[in-house]
């Protein structure tokens, strides 16, 4: 099973960040969700890496497959896909969710309550 020329090889390759997103300067978080992409390509056109340049990123930009132009490389992995994205600081994110847990517990309360109440129905029909 040798190569013809001509022949385009399917393979993965990893993809690479570069420089400093502008979100992290206002407390953002990089996150890089996807390592590797599945390309197309004549074994000519192999790259080592993918390099992605972030430094534009704020906070809530993303760049996914289908923002890359790669010249003479069919890209397989779907183009929806989010290669990397900048998100709200960890600590704001927390805290939201400490307010909504808060606001869980009132709630579970709450329907604690009618179940009491039921129970108080039940023994009224006993009797």
């Amino acid at each position: 099973m040798g190569l013809t020329a001509g022949q385009a090889l399917t393979l993965q390759v990893p993809i690479v960040l570069e420089g400093s997103a502008i979100g992290v300067k206002s407390g953002g978080t990089v996150q890089h969700l996807l390592h590797k992409l599945d390309i197309e390509c004549l074994p000519k056109d192999i790259p080592q890496q993918i390099s992605i340049n972030i430094s534009e990123l704020e906070i809530g930009d993303s760049i996914h497959v289908q923002d890359l132009n790669l010249e003479n490389i069919k890209i397989l992995t779907n183009e929806e896909v989010s290669i990397v994205s900048v998100i709200q600081p960890r600590i704001v994110a927390e805290e939201t969710e400490a307010e909504e847990g808060e606001g869980l517990a009132e709630e579970g309360e709450e329907s604690a309550e009618p179940e009491v109440i039921k129970k108080g129905k039940s023994e009224e029909e006993e009797d």
